[in-house]
């Protein structure tokens, strides 16, 4: 639903920040866990006011979970996380969904997340309109029985399409999710992760950094090695002259 274009004019900018850990299930079993911290901000022209709240609650009734397995009734996987917060310095509540998928076809079983939207009810009287709505598939594809783990700050942008003077922009940070099939069920503990580019070129620098220090110590070792044999050559070479 559209809203009034002065009501996205006193929203101005939202900023949301929360670290917190959602779990949903489907009966007894966990279909999806998440972990992190997620900022959503909306700028207007250029202003910006700061909405500040200090958790997100889970919406177990707009969450779903169609299966936590690929089996013969479903040929594909779907489940939706959704969240809301209130506005701490109005009346508005924000919603935050996400919506994970899964394939479940032979030699190509994997799951992702989908996509993002942030929806806001200005007046908290059920009116709402979509402030955010984006395709995010093309962040990560991974095998189920494994999370997906990014701490290095990702960000996405986009304008809105009812107005595009709105930016808004999605960023998440100390993040990681699983979706559908976990190791253990129960609990919902997450199985080895799959790290995000960033991170996995984080942890190269440091193997990269120590191998340069070494190759650097052993060619100063090896220069101090001939230095030091010449040296000596010299000098008994003087000796010997002198005797």
């Amino acid at each position: 639903m559209a809203a009034p274009r002065v009501i996205l004019f006193l929203l101005c900018a939202i900023a949301v920040v929360v670290k917190a850990d959602w779990v949903y299930k489907k009966g007894s079993d966990v279909c999806i866990h998440m972990t992190g911290n997620f900022s959503v901000t909306i700028n207007n022209n250029g202003s910006q006011e700061v909405l500040e709240h200090d958790e997100w609650d889970l919406e177990g009734n707009e969450s779903s979970c169609n299966s936590v397995s690929c089996d013969d009734s479903h040929n594909d996987l779907n489940a939706q996380l959704s969240l809301s917060t209130y506005s701490t310095h109005s009346d508005a509540i924000l919603y935050l969904y996400f919506t994970f998928t899964g394939v479940c076809g032979k030699g190509s079983q994997k799951w992702s997340l989908a996509n993002v939207s942030v929806m806001i009810d200005p007046s908290a009287n059920g009116t709402v309109f979509t402030a955010f709505d984006a395709d995010v598939s093309d962040w990560f594809s991974t095998q189920y029985t494994r999370s997906y783990s990014c701490n290095n700050p990702t960000n996405y942008s986009k304008l809105t399409s009812n107005n595009n003077s709105v930016q808004v922009i999605f960023t998440t940070s100390n993040w990681q999710v699983q979706a559908f099939q976990f190791r253990d069920k129960k609990t919902g503990n997450y199985d080895n992760a799959q790290q995000c580019s960033q991170d996995s070129k984080g942890t190269m620098i440091v193997p990269i950094v120590v191998g340069i220090a070494l190759a650097v110590l052993i060619a100063v070792v090896v220069v101090a090695y001939v230095i030091s044999y010449v040296y000596h050559r010299k000098k008994t070479g003087s000796y010997e002259a002198l005797n």
